[in-house]
């Protein structure tokens, strides 16, 4: 398996966190969007286990590549998407939806790179 510089403990597929959120433009390197900029939208767990350990781990990392803050809605609490240990009171299984928002520069393109980090198989990755 690839090392991303040392700096991703977390593999996603054959991608690491730091990678899938270079491809998603990280810190919003485009300079377009507003600091204000939000955008929220519903994610699906599609992994038979749920939205178990590792999913946790891999979206936390990649959410911590994004400026943009990151907040996770779930049965009508809401939780840092970037720290793990938040993400762990999210008891979503398979089929199960969740809000997430971001607010940042790079707030669309840090969800387009956690819904990817959601549809990866983790668990054939050993």
């Amino acid at each position: 398996m690839r090392s991303c510089r040392n700096c991703c403990s977390e593999r996603v597929g054959n991608e690491s966190a730091h990678e899938i959120a270079n491809q998603f433009g990280e810190n919003g390197q485009n300079g377009v969007s507003p600091m204000n900029l939000m955008a929220r939208r519903k994610l699906v767990v599609s992994h038979p286990m749920g939205f178990h350990l590792r999913p946790k781990a891999a979206f936390a990392e990649v959410a911590g590549k994004f400026e943009a803050e990151i907040t996770v809605f779930w049965e009508g609490r809401s939780f840092n998407g970037k720290r793990m240990w938040d993400l762990m009171l999210v008891a979503a299984g398979m089929g199960s939806e969740f809000e997430c928002e971001a607010q940042g520069p790079d707030a669309e393109k840090a969800l387009d790179a956690l819904e990817q980090v959601l549809a990866k198989d983790h668990d054939s990755e050993t």
